[in-house]
């Protein structure tokens, strides 16, 4: 049985709310006081019809918590309700008869259509709940489903490999043999003992590789590197890389300027005696805008090797240069270009696709783990 706080003589209809206790049985005479109360009071409420009593009980409380009253509701027949709902309900009544009570609870009871849509919506809701939890566990037996097909799966592969001794044919992607790596480069025997000279053949084909789209350069092997070095005379290789470093390079004078150029030598014999613009550089007078430009380029004489290229070319033609020569020309070059804006772009693509990349596997690394959870859960 609830009780209503500080109660008084009008206690709340909707603020009561216990079960309905002694249906049909008679009331018992007020005036005196009963276990758990210190005072009951009887009162006529005729607002729900003739012989109708409001009984009001008076809780004993501890000291300092306040006044606690039970209202009950008699009917002429003894019948006792604990609330004024349960009266109305009694009675078939959809407002309460006593005004001041009616305001207080909105002005009117719920209807029994507004307490059947009530129930079915709660019904919905729980229907909709019921649905995603059917959901939810659909999806996590798919994800162990998944998960244990692709364990059998790679099993499977492990046990053909294992058996084979190689990869077995389902899952080796190329269909003929790949060639091993010959191990050293095909370089002339003199030039091969010179240190440090495989490594700057490396960087420099591995630049012309990496920037090829940005200089809208034909890509080439390292064996036709190798042999457009090798070659005497002028090769299509070396003419194409140089005419596009070049270009790229005097496309942005503005770095020229900034990394500090040098003056050539007044005995210098150059034949291009000042920067051209870039579209003027083609296969035909790479080698002496080479000239004009390696001379402005500081690093070319810092070292003795990069000071005796520079004056082998002064002295002779592109072509008659060794190999060691050749690449101690190209390798500042390709350095440079790096700092042109160009090559400064496609670092910075790089790098972001880089990032998207890194990004992109972590997620599908967090998918599988998330998966394998869900197969363990």
């Amino acid at each position: 049985m609830a009780a209503t706080a500080g109660g008084g003589g009008n206690g709340g209809g909707g603020e009561e709310r216990s079960e309905e206790r002694g249906k049909g049985a008679p009331a018992k005479g007020g005036g005196g006081k009963s276990k758990g109360y210190k005072a009951v009071t009887e009162e006529p409420c005729e607002e729900f019809g003739a012989g109708w009593i409001k009984q009001s009980k008076e809780r004993i409380m501890p000291e300092g918590k306040g006044k606690h009253v039970d209202h009950f509701y008699i009917s002429p027949g003894g019948r006792r309700f604990d609330s004024r709902v349960k009266v109305l309900r009694h009675l078939g009544l959809a407002v309460d008869p006593n005004p001041a009570v009616a305001a207080r609870a909105g002005g009117s009871r719920i209807s029994d259509a507004e307490r059947a849509r009530r129930a079915a919506a709660a019904e919905e809701r729980r229907q909709a709940k019921a649905a995603k939890k059917v959901a939810a566990k659909e999806a996590k037996q798919a994800a162990k489903e998944r998960l244990a097909a692709a364990l059998k799966e790679s099993q499977a592969v492990a046990e053909l490999e294992e058996r084979a001794g190689k990869p077995s044919a389902d899952v080796r992607a190329p269909t003929c043999e790949r060639p091993e790596p010959p191990g050293q480069l095909p370089l002339p025997l003199a030039e091969s003992r010179t240190p440090g000279l495989a490594s700057e053949l490396v960087q420099c084909w591995a630049f012309a590789c990496a920037f090829s789209g940005r200089l809208t350069l034909t890509k080439f092997s390292v064996d036709n590197f190798v042999a457009a070095l090798c070659r005497p005379g002028h090769g299509s290789v070396l003419a194409e890389l140089h005419v596009r470093l070049l270009r790229a390079l005097l496309a942005d004078t503005e770095q020229l300027r900034r990394a500090g150029q040098l003056p050539p030598p007044l005995d210098a014999g150059m034949v291009v005696q000042q920067l051209p613009p870039p579209g003027v550089v083609s296969a035909a007078n790479w080698p002496e805008v080479l000239r004009a430009v390696l001379w402005l380029l500081p690093e070319l004489h810092e070292t003795e090797e990069s000071r005796s290229a520079l004056a082998a070319l002064q002295r002779s033609d592109y072509p008659d240069l060794s190999v060691a020569h050749k690449l101690a020309l190209l390798t500042p070059l390709t350095e440079r270009c790096l700092s042109v804006e160009t090559i400064r772009q496609e670092l910075a693509d790089n790098e972001s696709r880089r990032k998207e990349l890194a990004r992109e596997l972590r997620e599908k690394q967090q998918a599988l783990k998330r998966d394998e959870r869900e197969a363990k859960a």
